[in-house]
């Protein structure tokens, strides 16, 4: 209602919402709450997460992010506040094999998904070299066990494999 106020009259506005005119100038003058502000800021902190692992991650993993920088989160919050700043993965699913192949690999199969969700079906390539170099920057560059110390596995409880090494070592 605050954005269409300059083309509509307010009176019309909080009639067709339901919403007395006087609460609306009530709500106007109100101070932001402080969960609309920790939203804000959290919201930040989600999209800065989410850029950083190339728009890959969900909500869960996300999450995980957050509670290792410190943040008290849950998933279904973070969910909430990827849909409302429009920060998606686009939901394809893919598999390898069919139930009961014997040649079932669930980590490849695993990583086949998130490497078409995560990367290539947001992805429009002119040529199959431009197709070829973008997988091989997305395996090397961000999904590289060796070189990655940020790629979070759900297999792994969330942590980087470099991480995940240092727990069994240590």
């Amino acid at each position: 209602m605050a954005r269409q106020r300059g083309a509509w009259p307010t009176r019309a506005l909080c009639r067709l919402l339901g919403v007395s005119h006087s609460g609306f100038h009530e709500w106007l003058g109100r101070a932001t709450g402080k969960r609309s502000q920790e939203n804000v800021r959290l919201t930040r902190l989600v999209r800065e997460s989410f850029e950083s692992s190339d728009r890959t991650y969900g909500s869960a993993r996300l999450c995980h992010d957050l509670r290792a920088a410190g943040e008290i989160c849950g998933v279904n919050r973070v969910a909430r506040l990827m849909q409302q700043a429009l920060l998606t993965q686009h939901g394809t699913t893919c598999s390898m094999s069919r139930r009961g192949d014997c040649w079932d690999n669930t980590a490849m199969d695993s990583f086949f998904s998130t490497l078409k969700t995560g990367r290539v079906s947001r992805s429009i390539y002119r040529t199959r070299d431009a197709a070829r170099a973008d997988v091989f920057d997305y395996i090397e560059r961000f999904d590289n066990p060796f070189d990655n110390l940020h790629r979070r596995h759900s297999t792994l409880n969330f942590l980087g494999p470099v991480q995940f090494e240092q727990c069994i070592a240590g």
